[in-house]
């Protein structure tokens, strides 16, 4: 008796540990492309890394580090480390066109500020926001 008890407080007790790590455990990818961007907020890339970083701070996430890299063509890619998790851009400005993701990890990060942060820097005519749910 003792020993099927001993099972039943094991099993209840990793259940329920269980059950609160995947609360725990889960977060959100939003992703987002800009079509048809104002060309000088594209090619200024000072006022765009300016941008991102705001838009970053308008979801509600905190910058830890990042890194940038410029193309030849004027293509920009910056990638933000988060507590959170990160925050990445890459601009295409042949296209008039950028591609842009946030993985925050846990549930008090928002996109949506995120998004409309870069909309109002980059004017774009066409744009899009996908979220994925992860955990």
């Amino acid at each position: 008796m003792k020993k099927f008890l001993f099972i039943f407080l094991f099993a209840t007790f990793a259940l329920h540990a269980n059950e609160e790590t995947l609360v725990k455990f889960k977060g959100r990818h939003s992703l987002a492309s800009y079509h048809e961007c104002e060309l000088p907020a594209l090619y200024d890339t000072q006022s765009l890394r300016s941008a991102f970083f705001s838009a970053i701070k308008a979801s509600g996430a905190h910058a830890i580090s990042y890194t940038e890299h410029y193309f030849d063509d004027g293509a920009y890619t910056i990638l933000v480390l988060l507590e959170e998790s990160h925050a990445t851009l890459h601009s295409h400005p042949e296209c008039k066109a950028c591609f842009v993701d946030l993985f925050t990890a846990g549930n008090t990060c928002d996109a949506k500020p995120f998004h409309h942060a870069l909309i109002d820097y980059l004017r774009p005519a066409l744009s899009n926001l996908n979220s994925i749910e992860r955990g």
